[in-house]
């Protein structure tokens, strides 16, 4: 049933920890807890709510710890269909719709395999049914600080500046002057923001947002509706 005004949800179900921040992805809800426990519900049918399955929730639901290697959880970014998570260490960790990369684990794909057996094949589930962490070496080794993601790209910032994305890039959003997309991250080049460092990005559905330390605010991607300013 819509609902059409604010209605309170209910902290019990967030285990009473206070909720810290929120994202919303197409038809699906990820919720980050002081304690840095993440909360999901919604469809589920890509991975995205990243509980290990495709079932759909209707109360948010507590995803493992295990599932972003026991690390404290501090940041949340919600695609289209895919989830995006920050911890402590500076890890990237993603799972659900996979189809441009936008996962950053080199696989253009949600994850579901047709495995030839005996007497015909079997589609095996995704492997990013539940958080993997993206590979440290893909952000130079480089603790990340912030992320964000669109429709269907990713983006990060590390604490040295550096702007790093992936995923869907055929309206140019990605930022590398190129209409391709990329499988991993990849970065930004240096010079592409004027020389001045980065602090925060944002993704739209097909285009992307960053915000310099110099206060300067730089826009890529698709421009339809004047979206880039």
């Amino acid at each position: 049933v819509d609902l059409t005004t604010p209605t309170l949800i209910d902290r019990t179900l967030f285990d009473n920890e206070k909720v810290r921040m929120v994202v919303c992805g197409e038809v699906w809800t990820a919720a980050l807890t002081e304690g840095g426990g993440v909360f999901s519900f919604g469809l589920g049918g890509r991975g995205q709510l990243g509980l290990g399955d495709q079932d759909h929730r209707k109360i948010p639901t507590r995803v493992p710890a295990a599932y972003f290697n026991d690390e404290r959880i501090v940041m949340l970014a919600a695609g289209r269909l895919h989830m995006v998570a920050l911890s402590q260490e500076g890890h990237v960790h993603t799972c659900g719709w996979g189809k441009y990369g936008q996962l950053g684990h080199d696989s253009p794909r949600d994850q579901w395999v047709w495995c030839e057996q005996p007497g015909g094949g079997v589609w095996e589930p995704p492997d990013a049914l539940n958080p993997l962490q993206v590979q440290q070496a893909h952000f130079g080794n480089a603790k990340v600080v912030s992320v964000a993601a669109g429709e269907g790209h990713t983006l990060a910032v590390t604490g040295c500046g550096r702007l790093y994305t992936w995923g869907d890039g055929r309206r140019g959003q990605l930022g590398h002057g190129a209409y391709y997309s990329f499988l991993v991250p990849e970065m930004v080049d240096e010079a592409a923001f004027g020389g001045s460092l980065v602090v925060m990005a944002a993704g739209g559905k097909q285009h992307s947002l960053v915000v310099t330390r110099h206060g300067t605010l730089w826009a890529c991607g698709c421009n339809d509706y004047g979206q880039l300013g």
